[in-house]
Order: structure tokens, then C-alpha cells, then sequence
């Protein structure tokens, strides 16, 4: 059996500009660049984003990236006015969303045999759902 020490991961220390970035000087955009934003620049960002905390390596979050200028328009007349002119001179704009249902998928993204009386055909209880 291992000692509580050794079972301990190493992990590397952010240097302090690393730190800087994520926590201390971080800040709202406010203005963009006119320089588009490329699919494989969206992808990196979403491959990050991944490995966020999660449950069983599910996430319930979903995003829609909007790019297309009828899109764009589309999310601007929901967009509170004072962040309209904002919005608008994004290159793309990111639509976070949580999927509510997102357990439905469970066993088709989880599938678990079951182990015990819990488990009714074939499929996991969720917490807090009727016997």
C-alpha cells in the first residue's frame, strides 16, 4: 500500500507570467482585432476547454461558435444594447449553453453493465431519480 506521499502527483508550478495571464491581469475584452478567427483556432480552444472538471468525462456544456454574418445578426438582436456594438466587432462570437437532458445520453456515451438492484435495465439511476 502506498504512503499518502507517494500517492501524491508532482505537479509543475505556473511561472508567474502563466499566473498572470490566467488570474491577475486577465480581463474582459472590450475590443477586437479584424483578423479572423480560423476553425483550427476554435477547435485549440474547445481541446482546452475539455479537460476542464468533469463527471465521467461528460460535460453538459454546449457552444455554438457564430461566424457567418446572419448569424451574427441573428445573435445581435438578443444581445443586451449595451453589448451590441461589442459583440458586433467580434470576429466570432461563442454561445455557451447548458444541456439540461444531457444525462439522456449517458448510456450511450457511458454504458455501464449493471452491477446491483440500483441499476434498472441496463441503464445507471441518476442521482435523485425514483427507484
Amino acid at each position: 500500500m502506498l504512503d499518502t506521499d507517494e500517492a501524491l502527483i508532482e505537479l509543475d508550478r505556473l511561472d508567474d507570467a502563466a499566473r498572470a495571464i490566467l488570474f491577475t491581469k486577465g480581463r474582459t475584452a472590450n475590443s477586437f482585432s479584424s483578423r479572423p478567427v480560423t476553425g483550427e483556432q476554435l477547435q485549440e480552444i474547445y481541446g482546452l476547454m475539455k479537460w476542464g472538471p468533469t463527471w465521467a468525462n461528460t460535460l453538459p456544456l454546449r457552444i455554438v461558435y457564430v461566424t457567418s454574418p446572419e448569424g451574427k445578426q441573428r445573435l445581435l438582436e438578443h444581445m443586451n444594447p449595451g453589448n451590441v456594438a461589442k459583440t458586433a466587432s467580434a470576429p466570432v462570437s461563442a454561445v455557451l449553453a447548458v444541456d439540461n437532458r444531457y444525462h439522456d445520453q449517458l448510456p450511450r456515451l457511458l454504458p455501464l453493465p449493471p452491477r446491483n438492484a440500483r441499476h434498472a435495465g441496463g441503464r445507471r439511476r441518476l442521482p435523485g431519480e425514483d427507484p
